[in-house]
């Protein structure tokens, strides 16, 4: 935790730097505005346009774009690395969307040098601020370990895929229904895992309901028919606290 709290002060000293004599100004919000409306119109290089003046007055929104833009080579030459330098403009200032773009590149070393640590640094930097899917992946890799940067821990991994399930992500909610179901540490788990089970099922695409309702059922024929009882009961309680705004 210490270090995780040092690195986001060395990062904010080096890049807050470029953007001291930038104060964000109104205007800049107006920019980004027209940056969007000529983005959503397809007219790239006119948003490019608007959105470089923001982000270069510090508007994190406009960073973010920035980096899409330079990314996917919309209204501009593509250049990874300029991306990733926008994209940790818009981190540094709390902006979830660039610091899930910007942990994407540092896992695969795309602009960037690979770094599974930085990987682990902004993903948790926005599933802290609620965002579902760095919530989903960090409860991924907490199951599987599978980032090279640290061990499988079931513990984690729960915890996260139940932040991610809580606001509405029927993949954690699968998952944290398998994890509860295969792995009970009380007497209760099994219910809960059920629970999960349920509302995933319940909420899924037609593309994987049938796949959620396989594994409910493999597990129906398992448990007590107690278990199922109280599930039922859990996950009425529960549904009522999900977050139903996010979707697979």
């Amino acid at each position: 935790m210490l270090r995780r709290h040092i690195t986001k002060y060395v990062f904010s000293f080096i890049i807050g730097s470029l953007l001291a004599a930038a104060p964000i100004h109104a205007a800049s919000s107006v920019e980004t505005e027209e940056g969007l409306s000529a983005y959503s119109e397809g007219h790239f290089e006119k948003a490019y346009g608007h959105f470089i003046k923001a982000a270069s007055a510090g508007d994190a929104r406009a960073q973010f774009y920035i980096g899409n833009m330079l990314f996917g080579g919309q209204g501009t030459d593509r250049d990874l690395v300029l991306a990733a330098r926008y994209y940790e403009l818009a981190a540094l200032q709390g902006h979830t969307e660039a610091q899930v773009a910007l942990a994407t590149m540092y896992r695969s070393g795309a602009g960037v040098q690979r770094d599974y640590y930085k990987v682990l640094y902004w993903l948790e930097e926005a599933a802290m601020e609620g965002h579902p899917i760095a919530q989903l992946d960090l409860g991924h890799i907490s199951e599987t370990g599978d980032n090279g940067a640290t061990e499988p821990n079931l513990d984690y991994a729960i915890r996260w895929y139940d932040m991610a399930a809580r606001n509405g992500v029927v993949r954690a909610q699968a998952k944290l229904g398998q994890l509860y179901l295969g792995n009970p540490k009380t007497p209760d788990d099994q219910a809960l895992g059920y629970a999960w089970l349920t509302i995933a099922e319940s909420n899924a695409s037609s593309e994987t309901r049938a796949d959620i309702a396989s594994v409910r059922e493999e597990w129906q024929a398992k448990v007590e028919k107690s278990v199922i009882d109280t599930a039922t009961e859990t996950a009425a309680t529960l549904i009522s606290e999900i977050d139903p705004a996010n979707r697979d």
